[in-house]
């Protein structure tokens, strides 16, 4: 997307909006001295979780202690040590179980462990990711900072189907009792002792003395880090305000930016914030930090951090999500636009969060939601969201009455005629009755369609004639090529073959030698089957029909059309997941000497 011309002026538009706002997209701040990572101590914390994942009786464990006492730091430790994966996921407040799995599946599809991401991608299935986990990984903490019963408990039920080396561990501040029934181990994480204080300052070779930092600091390693670095002594929430009081603007709107992002800390872990907004010592990065900055942030600031978020994020679900959050439905709305070939079938997994959340808040963007389901044959969840746009839509408005339209075309596929019928009915006269041609049109020409499938031909002519006056009159030519195909359909159905070849010819820009009219047939029945594998909900042979399309076209001397429908071939089998199929179809097209064309 980021190569096309609207990609070029949606980057250019974000980098100005940086310069103006004093964001530096590009240059990390560099780390400060003192603050380099150095592990001291914790031994018998090392030895007691080595214990844990010995023991078979103990699947859960609850890691406690203060804020910055050190406890991703151990277990990112006990990692490197011993080769145990350990995911660390920090809870956000609109997270579920689903999202966990999610990220869960990014990382270990960046361990080589790529079967889990494959099976979510296609929807969330708590039985199938177990039996996923089950065959394919040992020796893995999945981490959960945070105490929220909406994911601890799902995610304890699912550890019972798992193999004994897959453990949890829930990271809280004190000790918790979790909602389990098998037995949970617990483990503080104190403070470090004065031998490891001297320690931690001898290797960062730190000239400062040890009883001042052990008095200011508690033995705390990220107050220790603070302290080292000018910020001072004092609890956790002093630091912390005395750290974003020195913040420049620059460093604050970055800070912004990283604590509005969803994607998950500590870096070492999981997803992460884009490499250009990282703050590599603990402090800036750490939870409560994000939540003091939040706290004091106003309302436009926020929604600042979220523009430049999605401005700076190359992932089409961050984009829409943070334009949703910032409450910019127009670019929200762009992206979907835009991107339409990018949103796979793991993003339509996001995109029912989103409406889950309540984050799509007008009619029409939920429209464009549904456009996508509907494409994707996911048509029950696109019913649901058409049915809460049209309740959300001004009865008689423009959205409604496509609310309206896009329920009789899901009824259609799903050969509920007598219901699509009756949708269309209504959105003809609703659309007459308020002038809107366009939607007339498209409203006459579906119910014309319908009616040549149930063999009403006078109803479906009619119906048909209407639907061609008015797309003429909006001059939408895509409308119009669609009209004429049903027409060419509507003389086939007559038995008026060489009115039928007139229309598809004309309706399919076939012209020249080549283009005969048998050609012209051709393509008319990829039209047709391409509306009928859409109703069965076929993507497979959708997306080889779609390359028959880009075929025929380009034997006719139109490789501009060969492209086009090529690149529809491509699109859906990259969004199915079928590389045997992508690949076939990559072939087919370099052999027709469009593959180049096609994939831009």
């Amino acid at each position: 997307y980021f190569l096309t011309e609207d990609g070029i002026r949606e980057k250019l538009a974000v980098l100005k909006f940086a310069e103006e706002n004093g964001i530096d997209p590009s240059t990390p701040t560099p780390r400060k001295a003192g603050n380099e990572r150095v592990f001291v101590g914790r031994e018998m914390e090392l030895a007691a979780l080595r214990e844990w994942m010995s023991n078979d009786s103990e699947r859960i464990l609850n890691l406690y202690g203060p804020a910055g006492i050190g406890k991703d730091t151990l277990l990112r430790e006990f990692s490197e040590r011993d080769g145990v994966m350990v995911f660390i996921h920090e809870i956000k407040e609109i997270d579920s179980l689903r999202a966990v799995i999610l990220h869960l599946a990014d990382f270990l599809a960046s361990r080589k462990f790529g079967r889990l991401k494959k099976s979510v991608e296609h929807g969330y299935d708590p039985g199938e990711v177990a039996y996923i986990l089950s065959s394919g990984v040992k020796n893995l903490i999945i981490a959960i900072e945070g105490m929220d019963g909406d994911v601890v408990a799902p995610l304890i039920d699912l550890l019972k189907g798992l193999p004994d080396g897959i453990k949890l561990a829930v990271i809280t501040e004190g000790a918790e009792e979790l909602p389990a029934e098998q037995r949970v181990k617990h483990l503080e994480v104190p403070p470090l002792s004065e031998e490891e204080v001297m320690e931690l300052l001898e290797k960062k070779g730190a000239d400062a003395d040890y009883e001042e930092v052990m008095r200011e600091t508690g033995g705390n390693p990220l107050l220790i880090g603070a302290h080292l670095t000018g910020h001072g002594g004092g609890d956790i929430d002093e630091v912390m305000e005395r750290v974003i009081d020195g913040l420049s603007d620059e460093e604050r709107k970055e800070m912004l930016a990283i604590a509005v992002s969803e994607r998950s800390i500590p870096p070492e872990m999981v997803s992460r914030p884009p490499p250009y907004l990282i703050k590599e010592d603990g402090l800036r990065l750490h939870p409560v930090m994000k939540e003091r900055l939040l706290h004091r942030a106003s309302d436009e600031e926020i929604r600042m951090a979220h523009i430049a978020a999605a401005g700076l994020s190359d992932s089409t679900i961050d984009r829409l999500k943070h334009f949703l959050l910032a409450g910019d439905l127009e670019r929200a709305s762009g992206v979907l636009r835009r991107e339409m070939s990018d949103i796979t079938e793991n993003h339509l997994f996001h995109l029912e969060g989103i409406i889950d959340e309540g984050m799509a808040p007008t009619p029409e963007l939920k429209l464009l939601l549904a456009d996508h389901f509907i494409q994707s044959g996911k048509r029950e969840k696109a019913m649901e969201i058409c049915k809460r746009a049209h309740n959300q839509a001004e009865p008689g408005s423009v959205t409604w009455v496509r609310t309206i339209i896009r329920m009789g075309r899901i009824h259609a596929m799903n050969m509920e005629l007598d219901n699509a019928e009756e949708y269309y009915r209504k959105a003809v006269e609703t659309s007459r009755r308020k002038m809107y041609i366009r939607e007339e049109a498209v409203a006459q020409r579906e119910w014309g369609a319908l009616l040549l499938k149930r063999r009403k031909i006078t109803e479906a002519k009619k119906r048909l004639e209407i639907a061609l006056d008015l797309a003429l009159m909006v001059k939408d030519e895509f409308l119009l090529s669609r009209i004429m195909v049903d027409k060419g359909n509507l003389k086939l159905a007559s038995k008026d073959v060489e009115g039928a070849f007139s229309y598809y010819a004309s309706s399919l820009g076939v012209s020249g030698d080549s283009a005969t009219p048998e050609k012209a047939y051709a393509l008319a029945i990829c039209y047709q089957k391409i509306d009928m594998f859409e109703a069965l909900g076929n993507m497979n042979k959708l997306a080889m029909t779609y390359l028959d399309c880009a075929r025929t076209f380009v034997e006719i001397g139109n490789k501009e059309k060969g492209a086009y429908y090529g690149h529809m071939a491509l699109n859906l089998a990259k969004n199915m997941g079928n590389e045997v199929t992508f690949r076939k179809i990559e072939e087919s097209l370099k052999d027709l000497g469009i593959g180049q064309a096609a994939r831009d």
